[in-house]
């Protein structure tokens, strides 16, 4: 029995702290790296993710190398910390999980066809599905905050923290929260929407717009599923197994047996938590260019072009900025016609008004100006002797028509004067007769 004990504290310390120190700094370099994309909802679960697999490790994973590998076990001596790390423990590995199914579900509203669902992948969305996960999974956890106690054992006198609570809570842990919450319902999203998501891609591998976006992050995405599935279901099948055989006699080497597979699943649990960073140097071009920068510490790019990106080269990331400016150039056209469609129907009456006074006036002033011009051109024909010769018979009929005009008055008098003559000696004859 004490070389089992052996065996397993080795075990824990030779294989738990390579998978701490790489999982502790991977998830830092994680959000080193996703900080500058966290606008993007897949982008920023990743980051969230990341920031929640560091808890995991250091509440589960730390705290059990200390107390397997060097007998250094905190929580039998300190209530509080017993109580915290039972809680946090539990809410932070449902918690990640939930994150995963998350970021999973978003790849499939991104890679869907359907408009509506595009528009379901959203980084509001993201922030609020976060936000109420960590709610409610720390809510979920408060009963074992509660009921945590330390426990010690009457027959080795060695004091271990658990959680000592009524037997409806116990089969609630057995039945429902362990096997449902950290197996089945983890299994079932991730499996369904990795699915699916990859379905969709196939089909729109005719479409060259559509196929690049958010290609990496959906590589990222796919990649991650299996292995959280290969190292959770097996640590869930054997906790179920160890809760039901409590009760079982067992032999020695059955004993022997069970703890060396635990301590192997236990450690292989923990690597779902630590794999991230070398998943996404793995499926990312962009995500190994910016870990190459920063370890060889190079400036990073000003324009933020090495940053992650959903487009796997370059001529793929010019194609989406021509469709964005496109999109950008169209929205503005639209606007401007908009604005002034409504201006148009706002005034229409000072519009029409205005029209039916201006017009007319135009037209007029432009009958105008077209009778001077015709005025003025027929006068640049005429030389300076033609206008002396016209004024000089304008002249010369003037003069006839006054010599005219003066002779008819005084042949018209000479009439008279006749007339007169005559009438006048028989008007005298006859007064005298």
């Amino acid at each position: 029995m004490s070389s089992t004990t052996e065996l397993v504290r080795s075990m824990t310390i030779y294989g738990g702290i390579p998978i701490f120190a790489c999982g502790i700094i991977g998830n830092l370099l994680n959000i080193r790296f996703l900080w500058r994309t966290r606008r993007n909802p897949c982008a920023f679960i990743f980051l969230s993710s990341s920031i929640i697999n560091c808890l995991v490790l250091f509440y589960g994973l730390f705290t059990r190398i200390l107390s397997v590998g060097f007998n250094l076990d905190w929580s039998s001596n300190n209530l509080i910390w017993c109580k915290a790390r039972i809680a946090f423990t539990q809410a932070s590995f449902f918690m990640s999980l939930t994150c995963v199914c998350l970021a999973s579900i978003d790849r499939f509203f991104a890679s869907c066809r359907d408009e509506n669902y595009r528009r379901l992948s959203r980084l509001s969305y993201a922030i609020c599905g976060v936000l109420l996960t960590c709610l409610f999974w720390l809510a979920h956890s408060t009963c074992e905050f509660i009921y945590g106690v330390i426990v010690t054992n009457p027959i080795t006198g060695l004091s271990v923290c658990s959680v000592v609570s009524p037997q409806e809570f116990t089969n609630y842990r057995m039945y429902v929260s362990l096997p449902i919450y950290l197996g089945v319902l983890p299994t079932l999203i991730l499996t369904i929407s990795g699915f699916l998501t990859y379905r969709n891609i196939n089909k729109l591998q005719g479409d060259r717009q559509r196929e690049i976006i958010q290609k990496q992050l959906t590589r990222m995405m796919l990649i991650q599923i299996p292995i959280i599935l290969f190292s959770t279901i097996p640590y869930i099948i054997y906790t179920e197994y160890a809760v039901f055989s409590a009760t079982t006699p067992k032999t020695t080497e059955q004993r022997m047996i069970e703890s060396i597979t635990s301590s192997v699943l236990t450690l292989l649990f923990y690597i779902s938590f630590a794999s991230s960073f070398f998943v996404f140097f793995t499926s990312s071009k962009s995500f190994r260019h910016e870990a190459k920068l920063f370890f060889s510490c190079q400036k990073q790019d000003p324009n933020g072009t090495n940053q992650i990106q959903p487009y796997s080269t370059a001529e793929s990331r010019q194609a989406a900025i021509q469709v964005r400016t496109n999109m950008r150039e169209l929205r503005v056209v639209e606007s401007k016609r908009s604005r002034s469609m409504y201006v148009i129907f706002r005034y229409h009456w000072c519009f029409i008004l205005t029209v039916g006074i201006i017009i007319p006036t135009m037209i007029k002033k432009d009958t105008t100006d077209d009778r001077l011009i015709e005025i003025e051109t027929c006068c640049s024909y005429l030389s300076v002797s033609d206008l002396v010769t016209d004024v000089a018979s304008v002249t010369t009929t003037t003069s006839k028509a006054t010599t005219s005009s003066t002779m008819t008055s005084t042949t018209s008098m000479s009439t008279t004067t006749t007339a007169s003559s005559v009438t006048s000696p028989s008007t005298t004859t006859t007064s005298s007769t």
